[in-house]
């Protein structure tokens, strides 16, 4: 639910862009997210397979980047992300949202990521708008939250980011 609802944020913006942020990730460094009117990109290693089979099967095309773009953030520019939409509902006749639903594979746990199709869409059809970046992102046991100023001082000079999951405890 929270994938879509980052991508249907859209509609709650007159803005030509807007920066969408997971909860658990803090920025604990200076950002940039556009360089040169080229968004940035961010890119990480966070490889998984079955966020690459959804893209390649509802949007028809190979993943060829060989980096993920879950980087638990990212600016959308919205007539991009207007494209990506559009192109679904053309393709399966209904809303972009419904489009995504449908094409889940119910027998993984995680199969679709916002990140990951808006990330790979746009390094397909719209290259020449992305500078594409190392995210620098540091993932940290949740219970390591108290320790929030201590660990920024820690990381700033080599993380852009920390991310306290639910699943690192």
């Amino acid at each position: 639910y929270q994938q879509l609802l980052k991508l249907g944020a859209i509609s709650l913006t007159d803005m030509a862009h807007y920066l969408v942020l997971d909860a658990d990730t803090v920025f604990i460094s200076d950002q940039v997210f556009e360089y040169k009117n080229l968004i940035l990109l961010d890119c990480s290693d966070e490889h998984h397979r079955p966020y690459f089979d959804f893209i390649e099967r509802t949007l028809d095309f190979e993943t060829k980047c060989p980096v993920s773009f879950v980087s638990h953030h990212s600016l959308i520019r919205k007539c991009l992300l207007q494209d990506l939409q559009k192109r679904l509902e053309n393709k399966y006749n209904c809303f972009w949202y419904e489009a995504i639903i449908n094409n889940i594979d119910q027998n993984q746990l995680s199969s679709f990521s916002e990140y990951e199709t808006y990330g790979h869409f746009i390094y397909k059809h719209h290259r020449s708008q992305v500078y594409v970046e190392y995210w620098s992102n540091e993932s940290i046991s949740r219970r390591d939250i108290v320790r929030l100023d201590e660990l920024k001082k820690i990381f700033s000079k080599v993380r852009k980011s920390l991310s306290f999951h639910s699943y690192n405890r």
